[in-house]
């Protein structure tokens, strides 16, 4: 029963999912939405790319640290596309730092020693299917995540606090 209950709140799009993101390059807004649709790319079907004739696809970001041509932001997909995340942010010009397929893995990625594209699922917002209660769960930021950001003159200090639960 509780398994049904979060799969219906899934399909209804009523969880939060939110995401910390590395990108390389900066965001042109502090916050925003992105609501460009996505489709297979016809040239290599493991990518996404932003398509008129794509299905919907929206994104909501909110930059919480800058520097060296980097942002650190958080991430809230608001449909839920395949690399809908990493396809908006490329489409923006700044792709996830270290993504080899959407164009962020770059010599600076590389100096940082970044081996994978930045992202971490790092908060779901909820119903308790027992209490109805709001229940919120995160995940602690990755150790290279965090070293990434200390590497690319990000908001260390920020990124620990967001570690915490």
């Amino acid at each position: 029963e509780a398994r049904r209950n979060l799969v219906r709140q899934f399909e209804q799009r009523r969880i939060i999912k939110r995401y910390l993101a590395i990108a390389s390059g900066g965001l042109a807004t502090s916050s925003g939405e992105i609501d460009a649709p996505l489709c297979r790319d016809p040239l290599d079907r493991r990518r996404v790319i932003v398509s008129p004739a794509g299905k919907p696809a929206r994104t909501r970001y909110q930059v919480l640290a800058v520097g060296n041509g980097f942002s650190l932001a958080l991430a809230e997909p608001l449909t839920g596309r395949t690399h809908q995340m990493r396809a908006h942010l490329a489409c923006l010009g700044a792709p996830l730092a270290g993504d080899l397929t959407y164009g962020g893995a770059t010599e600076a990625t590389q100096a940082a020693g970044i081996e994978r594209a930045q992202l971490h699922a790092w908060e779901l917002v909820f119903r308790h299917p027992a209490t109805g209660a709001s229940t919120t769960i995160r995940s602690p930021v990755p150790a290279d995540m965090r070293a990434a950001c200390a590497a690319l003159g990000l908001d260390s200090e920020l990124l620990s606090a967001l570690s915490r639960p």
